[in-house]
């Protein structure tokens, strides 16, 4: 056992006895522990490799897939362009219509205000045609009266010049 004792000086120069089994297998367990920690280290970095070369893979292909997204995208877009200008059209035809429409709706409302003057008027006339209606009927009864009063009083007239002719031829001259 003395052989594989040996003597180490130490860093601040005490001497120190030392088994060398002991240090060599702390050495090994060392060296496994650090081989054990690359391995896992090492499986890690081929993990991750793995990832890399799959996502390049992966990314190799996307250029494509990605060509074919963009042209049917651009596809889309011409299409939604297309679409929005026939929206377009369609919109200012529909405000011509609308316009148009305010336009005649305005004129309605104007022919209805004149037909409602127009109908006021006539309405209006036809009370005053009623009054003058009336008010001839009133004069065509006092020119009746008037006349029977005439006739009436140019009878007495006649009676009386009738009397007085009479009279007159009566006396002598």
């Amino acid at each position: 056992m003395s052989s594989t004792k040996r003597i180490v000086r130490a860093w601040n120069g005490s001497v120190v006895e030392s088994n060398c089994m002991e240090e060599f297998s702390a050495g090994v367990s060392r060296y496994a522990n650090a081989m054990d920690v690359m391995g896992v280290s090492f499986q890690k970095f081929h993990i991750e490799l793995a990832e890399v070369e799959s996502r390049a893979v992966s990314a190799k292909k996307r250029p494509r897939s990605l060509e074919g997204r963009l042209h049917s995208l651009e596809e889309s877009l011409c299409s939604l362009e297309t679409l929005l200008r026939s929206a377009d059209e369609l919109y200012r035809s529909f405000e011509e219509r609308l316009r148009s429409t305010e336009e005649c709706l305005r004129s309605t409302e104007e022919l209805a205000r004149s037909t409602v003057k127009l109908a006021r008027s006539a309405e209006e006339r036809a009370r005053s045609a009623e009054e003058r209606a009336r008010s001839a009927e009133e004069h065509a009864r006092s020119a009746e009266e008037l006349v029977k009063t005439i006739d009436s009083e140019l009878l007495q007239v006649q009676a009386k010049v009738g009397k007085a002719t009479l009279f007159l031829m009566r006396e002598p001259k």
